[in-house]
């Protein structure tokens, strides 16, 4: 999710979160503070509706285009296999390699919709159902968008992660692994939470919300001396583990922004072919809407071709990494 904003944010995602959607706490800074006052779920939220509005612009303009496949074609296919879905993703295929190749801005959002984002579902998606092998096929793709980006810790821990359970660990424990990488904790099916996220929430956050003012050397000798403060700290406790204090909510429906997403990604043009050499970039701080002067420059070079950029430097890099993290470990040269 850090990633995606740093790639997308100047971008129009930004532009489109605070000013056409209103979303004025999706920020640079929401997402360096992922895990305080809510960041987490509502810049999960605005990624996702980003993602799907901005699929739906590529799939109205795929329907404008001379490569989606006529009635007479679609009739025929339809006849002959029931169905037209293969014919359709041929030809929607087809639209994004010949405009991605002849427009920078065409393929910068197209990759958001085929890659990116697509990602960052799947990999949500695996964690909700328990999905081991496609988890890792996750994380195998995620070592490539760390190192441009100069996320060395990601980097490092993600290159750990894959030769674990790729080499090092042994078939029954990467087995075990794969079926148990996440966890029900209302054992409810399809509603899973990482461990690492687990271990964060219900572990590591009530501990610290107690020790953060129970433990100091003043409270444990008033304990010696009052043995009714056990009640008190006992409650206390507890405290940390109400993780959830606010009350319940109705979510409200995400199809009318997602369109609002569209109609700009439209009226930008972002999935017309103009023969563009580079990707505008849009300002986000201002609280005014003015779509009609969005566009302030063009976005970095850095962030264009990510993870074809980190794909070159896991080539270059692997056997360093590996004896860097690993150096005690037998491998063969090839």
């Amino acid at each position: 999710m850090e990633c995606l904003a740093k790639i997308f944010g100047t971008a129009g995602f930004y532009y489109t979160s605070r000013q056409v959607l209103g979303r004025l706490k999706v920020t640079p800074n929401s997402f360096e503070n992922m895990f305080k006052e809510e960041n987490y779920e509502r810049n999960d939220e605005a990624l996702v509706d980003f993602y799907w509005g901005v699929g739906l612009a590529m799939v109205k303009q795929f329907e404008q285009s001379i490569f989606f496949p006529d009635r007479e074609n679609v009739d025929k296919d339809e006849s002959e296999n029931g169905y037209a879905n293969i014919l359709i993703l041929a030809r929607f295929k087809e639209w994004i390699f010949d405009q991605s190749s002849r427009d920078k801005t065409f393929e910068f959002f197209s990759s958001f919709v085929t890659e990116y984002g697509l990602l960052l579902q799947i990999y949500q998606e695996s964690i909700r159902h328990g999905n081991g092998k496609t988890r890792e096929a996750c994380w195998m793709k995620l070592l490539c968008l760390f190192p441009p980006l100069n996320k060395k810790n990601y980097r490092d821990e993600a290159f750990v992660h894959i030769v674990h359970f790729t080499t090092t660990w042994p078939l029954a424990v990467r087995e075990m692994f794969r079926s148990n990488c996440s966890i029900s904790v209302k054992g409810r099916k399809h509603h899973n939470m990482a461990i690492d996220e687990y271990v964060e929430s219900m572990v590591v956050k009530p501990m610290k919300e107690y020790a953060k003012k129970h433990t100091t050397l003043s409270m444990l000798q008033k304990i010696n001396m009052n043995l009714e403060l056990f009640k008190h700290v006992r409650r206390i406790y507890m405290k940390g583990f109400e993780l959830n204090k606010a009350t319940a909510r109705s979510k409200p429906d995400s199809l009318p922004d997602r369109l609002k997403i569209c109609w700009f990604a439209m009226k930008e043009k972002w999935f017309v072919n103009l023969e563009r050499r580079n990707v505008n970039k849009y300002a986000h701080n201002s609280k005014s809407v003015d779509v009609s002067s969005a566009s302030i420059g063009i976005v970095e070079n850095k962030f264009l071709d990510v993870l074809s950029k980190g794909e070159k430097y896991i080539r270059e890099n692997f056997k360093v990494l590996l004896l860097r993290l690993f150096p005690n470990m037998d491998y063969v040269e090839q």
